[in-house]
């Protein structure tokens, strides 16, 4: 059975009396009231375990709920999450987690770390961490102002690379990547994922790694936008096949009425995207000749362009007989 408690009266509680744990199997704190643990309180919500170094207040509309799967996706987690509906404000203190052993996603008990996603990105906590495989147990104690939306665990292996920043913007809809790596050990490469919902991934490129080095290092690769939401990762490989995920980033699509060809310079294949209606494609050379003309239906095509010699090339968008974009296409 599970209950729901308001916490206005709750907080009062709290404050009036001292009380060295409390124990509940949900945690709702409804709108216009706040639900506040005093100093070394231990506070135990359906597993999740919360023990502030100093006293701490969530106030307004929050609740924290349990599943088994985390959005976005962080690297490999245990099939136990926790969600607020709200992100929570700085907490400093222990966090400790319950798990049941049919949760634990074939990850090894004795890696196991807290993984919490702060609303931008998945940051794993592998220091000061207490692990108890017998009683399915990781309590991790000394954070300090971690902002909390989604709490579970995972495995706290070592990145194939350190990674300084990940970011993605939106340039005339295409979608910039570019990312910095402090230091690289026996990588690969970088596999570019897109998701559109957030979950399922897709790999949409490859970008080759430096391989082993210790000073900073660069990468960018550019991407077509295909809805309003994109969220993009690195899947980073090493050199024995084995992989961990970058943060996620998100890059708004806004591309209404934009048709765009990419990518631009191209070698291969040039995929028009942004069509509407009943389309004609017409790739012309520098000079003006048509080389190929192509009628479309669907909002996106590809050009094969590989038997055609480097240079400058123009491809004209006609709909209705009328040219509605000239885009210059550069052939590697």
């Amino acid at each position: 059975m599970r209950y729901k408690i308001y916490y206005s009266v709750l907080a009062i509680l709290l404050c009036c009396i001292s009380i060295q744990s409390f124990s509940q199997s949900s945690l709702y704190v409804s709108a216009g009231t706040n639900f506040f643990i005093t100093n070394s309180t231990t506070v135990f919500i359906d597993g999740l375990v919360l023990k502030p170094s100093a006293n701490y207040n969530i106030t307004g509309l929050n609740i924290v709920t349990r599943d088994a799967t985390a959005t976005p996706t962080p690297a490999t987690y245990i099939k136990r999450v926790y969600h607020l509906l709200s992100k929570l404000p700085a907490y400093s203190g222990s966090i400790g987690i319950y798990y049941q052993d049919r949760e634990l996603n074939s990850l090894n008990e004795s890696a196991l770390s807290l993984n919490n996603y702060d609303g931008s990105n998945w940051n794993v906590y592998n220091s000061n961490v207490t692990r108890d495989p017998v009683n399915n147990f990781v309590f991790t104690s000394l954070l300090t102002n971690i902002s909390m939306n989604e709490l579970t665990l995972s495995v706290s292996d070592a990145l194939p690379v350190t990674m300084s920043s990940f970011t993605g913007i939106n340039k005339d809809c295409i979608a910039k990547l570019t990312w910095t790596t402090a230091s690289e050990q026996n990588s690969k490469c970088y596999e570019v994922q897109l998701s559109t919902d957030g979950l399922n991934f897709t790999t949409v490129g490859t970008v080759p790694s430096h391989g082993n080095s210790n000073s900073e290092e660069r990468y960018e690769y550019c991407s077509i936008l295909f809805n309003q939401n994109n969220y993009f990762r690195l899947q980073m490989v090493d050199i024995d096949g084995n992989t961990k995920y970058s943060p996620v980033v998100s890059v708004m699509g806004n591309c209404d009425n934009i048709i765009t060809a990419f990518p631009n310079p191209a070698t291969n294949i040039i995929t028009v995207n942004g069509l509407s209606g009943k389309n004609q494609l017409k790739l012309l050379d520098a000079q003006g000749k048509l080389i190929t003309a192509i009628k479309t239906i669907n909002q996106t095509e590809k050009l094969n362009i590989t038997e055609l010699p480097a240079g400058t090339y123009l491809l004209q968008i006609e709909q209705n007989k009328r040219v509605i974009e000239t885009i210059k296409l550069v052939k590697q």
